[in-house]
């Protein structure tokens, strides 16, 4: 990881994944509880990750507000990745650097 906090493309790539392998509806991968977090993600990434986000990206008028569904997967890996990040950085981690790994 870099000397900056932040994500790998590596790190990008692992959330990704998990977010890849739990899309139930079709409408998820327009709305905006998945595609905010993907923003988080390249906001966060401290390396190029426009190639790997490239792909959920959507044209604005394709999205739509969460649908209040419950559960929600990519809004349950969207706040599980907040917690973690702001416990990483309180703590003074560099945050994420193992997603699936901590606790």
């Amino acid at each position: 990881m870099s000397d900056r906090r932040g994500l790998t493309a590596d790190d990008v790539r692992q959330l990704l994944d998990l977010l890849q392998e739990d899309l139930p509806r079709d409408e998820c991968a327009t709305c905006d509880c998945l595609l905010g977090f993907v923003t988080q993600l390249q906001i966060d990434a401290v390396e190029d990750v426009s190639d790997l986000v490239a792909g959920w990206q959507v044209p604005r008028e394709q999205m739509h507000h969460c649908l209040g569904c419950d559960p929600c997967p990519p809004a349950a890996v969207y706040s599980d990745y907040l917690r973690r990040k702001n416990r990483d950085i309180a703590h003074g981690y560099k945050f994420i650097s193992d997603f699936k790994s901590r606790e």
